[in-house]
């Protein structure tokens, strides 16, 4: 499969600004739930939901994944959120909050108006998975800004790990080189599709960038495609393991 498919605290680490920047998408409204499972079990039941429909483009890519996000609302942010793809393979946001009877949610799809929450088909599969879940009601718009997806500290610790290597200086800096350039691609290639001009000052701007900096400018310089690159660190991830060869980049230029 290709490295790009066909698919299109609970604060990021600072505080939401009173008014997103242009970096940030903000969604519209989302339908709301009460379950009377645990957070971690109502999670669980949402990531065997998406499972049972979705097919994994790579064997170490999750269908669930963690988006970058800021929370706009004037209430309590989530506790935990998800980012997936629905039935219709369009991205959805996932928040969860705990409750003292279980767990409340939100799920945030694309588009705008009412009418899209009671097309999405995912509610009644989940329902099927959690009998106790029931729909209470909608999340107002705009509570929601999504960012670029932000790389967790270990992200490429871990993939190198995973590969059996170690995660030495060398071994980091060949692999973050490799990754770096490989959101740069794709980074070019949302740019490029509206002006190539623009895409190759973006691939210069960003010579040095590192590899979140690439994610950031991607969705500071067109937010529209924020949705579209949550999944990208798990998609490179999974690409990157789906054949460890020694006689190929970046494998080729690191040491056991």
């Amino acid at each position: 499969m290709p490295l790009f498919g066909r698919r299109k605290a609970a604060r990021t680490g600072t505080a939401a600004p009173p008014d997103a920047g242009p970096q940030c998408l903000r969604l519209d409204s989302g339908r709301r739930f009460r379950s009377g499972l645990a957070l971690d079990d109502a999670l669980r039941s949402l990531t065997a939901t998406v499972e049972s429909y979705g097919e994994r483009p790579y064997e170490h890519m999750p269908l669930v994944h963690q988006p970058g996000f800021v929370w706009l609302g004037p209430d309590e942010p989530p506790a935990r959120v998800v980012g997936f793809h629905d039935t219709e393979d369009d991205f959805v946001f996932g928040a969860f909050w705990k409750t003292p009877a279980g767990t409340e949610s939100g799920l945030f799809p694309l588009g705008a108006g009412p009418d899209r929450l009671n097309r999405m088909k995912l509610p009644g599969m989940w329902k099927r998975r959690d009998p106790s879940l029931a729909s209470i009601g909608t999340l107002p718009p705009g509570i929601v800004g999504l960012t670029a997806p932000r790389l967790s500290p270990t992200y490429l610790e871990d993939i190198v790990r995973a590969a059996g290597f170690q995660p030495s200086e060398g071994n980091l800096a060949v692999l973050h080189e490799h990754v770096r350039t490989l959101f740069l691609i794709k980074a070019s290639q949302f740019i490029g599709m509206r002006q190539r001009a623009a895409a190759e000052r973006f691939a210069d701007a960003h010579e040095d960038a590192s590899a979140q900096q690439v994610l950031d400018g991607l969705a500071s310089t067109l937010p529209v495609v924020t949705p579209y690159i949550q999944a990208l660190p798990d998609r490179v991830r999974g690409l990157l393991l789906e054949s460890v060869d020694e006689a190929q980049n970046p494998w080729r230029r690191m040491h056991r």
